[in-house]
């Protein structure tokens, strides 16, 4: 009985997901002038992190629910970019350099 109570605390231990091992936030890469992941569902509130991993500007804008745009300015090659998504709601996300850059944020 000791031995099957040492067993499960064991795997207990190892189980349990390490915080300091998840990520801050969801992460976005603009790699190959797209969107990687072209979609993603994120918390109403959440924050997400788009890395630009290409060798070119982007300009990132980001389309609300209720049509309205923002503008978040250049993006350089190696900069990471953090966009709040703070209502629910579906957002699009664009380059304003590269038309067809888009993607999805579905806030739920």
């Amino acid at each position: 009985m000791r031995r099957i109570a040492l067993v499960s605390l064991l795997l207990a231990a190892f189980s349990a997901p390490d915080p300091s091992e998840q990520a801050s936030e969801p992460q976005v890469l603009q790699i190959k002038q797209t969107f990687d992941p072209n979609t993603i569902k994120v918390a109403p509130g959440a924050a997400v992190e788009f890395m630009n991993m290409d060798d070119v500007n982007h300009n990132l804008k980001v389309v609300a629910p209720d049509g309205s745009v923002t503008d978040l300015g250049l993006d350089k090659p190696g900069e990471t970019t953090k966009i709040g998504f703070p209502a629910s709601g579906s957002y699009t996300v664009i380059c304003g350099i590269h038309p067809r850059m888009k993607m999805k944020v579905a806030a739920q």
